[in-house]
């Protein structure tokens, strides 16, 4: 079932009309985050869509320039260029839009409940099963998003880093890399063409409803000073809404 994922595996599995079109896969690289961004910044015509995948990565990072680990061959590692042709009001967006479409088509896949941890991360009860990175380029005039996540599908919970959840531990059995990755593809352009339509309800909507931090403590630093509260909602630019000690709600501003 583990096979590896080659361009050619993704195709045969493939339903969306843009993203993964053109897809980059490689056995090993830096970072597949990276790649996408110099695609972006130096593509001659629109990189909409264009997939780079990994097997292994050396330089794999997440939010805050974290290490992002995983052994080779057994997980999703993968990077999309989102370049719309209509403008995006609220790009913080993407970055829910993968979380959103990782949670459905591995939920779908496992037959699992997973959340969603603001502003990026798919949980299986307590344990990390996806982190998602999105960033920014320019090329000249034009603007891009470049959204990345790091899956575990098919790893052992030894090999993964303390804290973190492995699909194939708690399902039982490994997953067909490829078609997972086309799933999620599909949910994740379903959502992208609504953000370009101007519409979000249905990602906010799934995001509030699948969330394991609304209800829950939430600390952050607002204007230079700490904040504890309680999330209460998620808005429609994607931040967080907390409620202090005081009762005041404040906005906690999504990042990419």
């Amino acid at each position: 079932m583990n096979e590896p994922l080659t361009a050619d595996a993704l195709l045969s599995h493939l339903k969306t009309a843009v993203l993964g079109r053109q897809t980059d896969a490689y056995q090993r690289i830096p970072s597949t985050q990276d790649a996408a961004l110099n695609r972006g910044r130096s593509a001659r015509s629109s990189p909409d869509g264009c997939l780079f995948t990994a097997e292994s990565q050396t330089r794999g990072r997440g939010r805050q320039n974290s290490a992002w680990q995983s052994p080779p061959g057994v997980n999703l590692l993968f990077s999309v260029v989102l370049e719309p042709r209509a403008r995006v009001a609220r790009p913080a967006l993407f970055t829910l839009a993968m979380a959103n479409a990782v949670r459905s088509a591995a939920s779908h896949a496992a037959s699992l409940p997973l959340l969603l941890k603001w502003p990026n991360d798919v949980m299986l009860e307590e344990g990390k099963l996806c982190g998602v990175l999105t960033e920014t380029y320019a090329r000249g005039k034009k603007r891009g998003w470049v959204v990345g996540a790091g899956v575990n599908v098919n790893a052992d919970l030894s090999d993964l880093p303390p804290g973190a959840a492995s699909l194939k531990d708690a399902a039982g059995f490994e997953f067909n890399r490829a078609e997972l990755l086309a799933d999620i593809l599909a949910r994740l352009e379903e959502t992208y063409s609504d953000l370009q339509r101007g519409e979000h309800e249905r990602l906010l909507a799934s995001t509030r409803r699948h969330s394991a931090t609304l209800g829950q403590p939430v600390s952050a630093e607002l204007n230079g000073r700490p904040f504890h509260g309680v999330a209460i909602d998620i808005d429609d630019e994607g931040a967080l809404l907390a409620r202090g000690e005081t009762g005041a709600v404040r906005r906690i501003a999504a990042p990419f």
